[in-house]
């Protein structure tokens, strides 16, 4: 069975136009990137964030696009999450009070 997701990447490529403060962020002297790092003091199960996260990301349409070639739309394609979630393996004993 087919998800929502990959319905939706079988039709045509949809472009969309980047907006006035992505247009900005484009300027070679603007040099930006966003990193999240979340911690938590007990151990997690990263399946279960995974699992939340492809259900929730793939509905807005924002984290499902990838700038065009020529940097002036986007594009929709497939984001693979696993990709962008990382969990550190942490040594407890070593680990401070206060982490």
């Amino acid at each position: 069975k087919k998800t929502k997701y990959q319905k939706m990447m079988k039709e045509e490529v949809e472009e969309e136009p980047l907006s006035p403060t992505a247009r900005l962020l484009q300027y070679p002297s603007i040099d930006s990137c966003i990193i999240t790092k979340i911690g938590f003091k007990a151990e997690i199960n990263p399946d279960v964030i995974l699992n939340d996260l492809k259900h929730n990301v793939y509905k807005n349409s924002r984290f499902c696009r990838k700038l065009s070639a020529n940097g002036a739309s986007w594009i929709k394609t497939e984001v693979n999450i696993e990709d962008h979630v990382y969990v550190q393996k942490l040594d407890r004993p070593e680990m401070n009070k206060d982490g």
